[in-house]
């Protein structure tokens, strides 16, 4: 009887290492599956000339048209970005990241399986076409997602966005892509350009305003920000404008920044034609993606605000200077040094009787009688109520980013950490909001005297012409 005992549960054994043998060599057969391209390489030199020629179109800068900027598959249910990128950052996984909007509402269920798991999406392909001229079709997998279903109880979020990959390693140096729903990558879509690992420039601090602008009404306010952004270290900008929905008067504003290379200016689009009707601000989740993947290669550190919203160091004058300070600590450096986002508390300041004390010499406004003064020079009430961490405002390192939210990095690269917290002591984001949320316990500050001067000058060069007329 024990004899027979110990067989029963020798063969146990076995076939559980017998089993489990069988599930590794089936996952490793898989992925080996999944890293190979679908169809044989071929010559498409005919594909590369007709692209060349188009090329121009496909700009996403202002101004252009929505149709030029997306490319819609399956009825419209999934838009994707015009324009791609070569992400090279893990040295296992060289991959084509394409940024996309899906309207994933449970009414809609031929987008995912009866369980709706995220990795059984509508499966799409891209024919990838290299600098070599040669071609090859993948099957794309899903990586990550932004925007919940949960979301949608108080905000009209219908199209979320979804980055989709190359499941292999893409080493060569691609060019474009075209997309299909067929697995021998038949029935294309026109080309979309793929961005590659290489950039003219390297920067220190750069911003996104997190959200194509639409429906304002103060174009002075853009001048407000790119100068105080100025003076707090950016090198680079980027604005999206939702197009026809918005005064073309915030990108004439923009040019003289943008011939020094300071701004640039990016149509977003996503509106309808594209799309049927509103979604929760026209796709900002997407807009964020895109503005992280376009600065990987170029911008050290990211910060992703509104306009309204500034981050401020308390201790030092700029950005860099604060960051450096926290990746050269003694105690913290480690933990700076591998964090994939820095974290600021979302402070809100108001305006009451008393304005930054440099006001009082009206001389300084003779020259620009009517000029519209920025909301850090007379908003000096600040609130000593911190918001939540789930109100964070987050400056993010690129490079050691997947997936960020308006107020948190989703999904980190492997290495990195989600966070590193900035203490109220050492930085803020300083939110001049109208209409005002409610003040808890206001103190008066005067911490913008610090950048008077500087943007005052700014502003003055340019809405001075504005208010008076002259070139």
């Amino acid at each position: 009887m024990r004899k027979l005992n110990k067989l029963v549960i020798r063969g146990i054994v076995y076939t559980i290492l017998l089993v489990s043998a069988l599930w590794c060599v089936s996952e490793i057969l898989t992925k080996n599956s999944q890293q190979e391209y679908i169809s044989i390489e071929y010559n498409n030199t005919e594909g590369v000339k007709l692209f060349y020629a188009k090329r121009e179109k496909y700009t996403l800068e202002h101004p252009n048209k929505p149709q030029n900027m997306w490319v819609k598959i399956v009825d419209n249910k999934i838009i994707i970005r015009r324009l791609a990128f070569h992400d090279t950052r893990d040295p296992s996984h060289h991959s084509v990241v394409f940024n996309c909007m899906y309207d994933d509402r449970l009414d809609l269920p031929s987008l995912r399986d009866k369980d709706h798991d995220y990795r059984n999406l509508t499966k799409l392909y891209a024919l990838i076409t290299f600098k070599t001229h040669s071609a090859r079709c993948f099957q794309l997998e899903y990586w990550t997602h932004n925007g919940e279903r949960h979301t949608r109880k108080r905000f009209k979020e219908i199209y979320n966005n979804y980055i989709l990959r190359t499941p292999g390693s893409v080493n060569e140096e691609p060019i474009f892509a075209q997309i299909s729903t067929h697995k021998h990558c038949n029935d294309l879509s026109d080309y979309i350009p793929i961005k590659d690992n290489k950039t003219e420039k390297n920067y220190t601090y750069g911003l996104c305003i997190h959200q194509s602008l639409y429906n304002l009404t103060q174009p002075e306010m853009l001048v407000h920000w790119v100068e105080l952004n100025i003076a707090l270290g950016a090198e680079i900008m980027t604005v999206y404008l939702q197009n026809d929905y918005i005064s073309e008067t915030y990108y004439t504003l923009m040019i003289p920044y943008i011939k020094k290379g300071v701004v640039e200016v990016l149509d977003w689009g996503l509106k309808p034609p594209i799309i049927p009707g509103y979604t929760k601000a026209w796709g900002q989740n997407g807009v964020i993606t895109e503005c992280i993947y376009r600065n990987m290669y170029r911008v050290k550190y990211l910060g992703l605000s509104d306009l309204d919203e500034f981050f401020v160091p308390q201790k030092v004058k700029t950005i860099p200077e604060m960051i450096k300070g926290f990746e050269n600590s003694f105690f913290r450096g480690r933990m700076a040094r591998r964090a994939s986002s820095f974290t600021f508390h979302n402070i809100y300041f108001h305006k009451r009787e008393r304005m930054l004390p440099e006001l009082s010499n009206t001389s300084i406004l003779q020259d620009c009688p009517g000029m519209e003064l920025p909301r850090y020079y007379t908003f000096t009430a600040r609130s000593s109520f911190k918001t939540p961490e789930y109100f964070n405002k987050i400056i993010v390192r690129p490079r050691a980013v997947i997936s960020a939210w308006i107020h948190r990095v989703n999904v980190p690269l492997k290495g990195f950490s989600r966070k590193f917290g900035v203490s109220v002591s050492d930085g803020v984001s300083q939110h001049y909001r109208v209409p005002e949320k409610e003040i808890k316990r206001p103190q008066t500050t005067f911490t913008m005297s610090r950048y008077f001067h500087e943007t005052l000058r700014g502003i003055k060069r340019e809405l001075c012409k504005k208010n008076t007329g002259t070139a």
